[in-house]
């Protein structure tokens, strides 16, 4: 699990971070909320490779991006039961995103499957070791 875990957080709640997309600004509980939960999913993985010297393998990664079109099909179906817009699979945020360099809907979600494929990678280059393709 935190070889999953370590691609889907580190690529997807990094993005999160970079470009938050919340109504309110800080004191607000929203806000809050928002930097806790985001801040500390990123600082969990990076605990879990530095103190506890935990490492993704190759496997890992393929089974990150397989976790991840099944979350985003998943959340997709529940975005048009409860009209939200969780992992903008319905519209692109309000705010200024990567998104927007990726075209419009439903091309950005393509495209985004390339940006993953990209950042899973780069994510992986510390821990990749020849072996794991023999």
């Amino acid at each position: 699990m935190f070889g999953i875990l370590y691609f889907l957080v580190l690529a997807g709640t990094t993005q999160a971070l970079l470009t938050p997309d919340l109504k309110f600004g800080f004191p607000n509980f929203e806000s809050i909320f928002y930097w806790q939960i985001h801040g500390g999913l990123v600082l969990v993985i990076l605990y879990a490779v530095f103190v506890y010297k935990m490492k993704p393998n190759f496997r890992d990664l393929k089974n990150a991006f397989i976790c991840c079109i099944i979350y985003l099909i998943v959340i997709h179906g529940i975005n048009h039961l409860l009209g939200s817009n969780y992992a903008y699979t319905m519209h692109k945020p309000k705010v200024a995103s990567i998104l927007d360099l990726m075209g419009p809907w439903p091309i950005y979600l393509l495209t985004g499957i390339g940006v993953s494929i990209l950042l899973f990678g780069i994510l992986y280059l510390p821990f990749f070791k020849k072996s794991d393709f023999s």
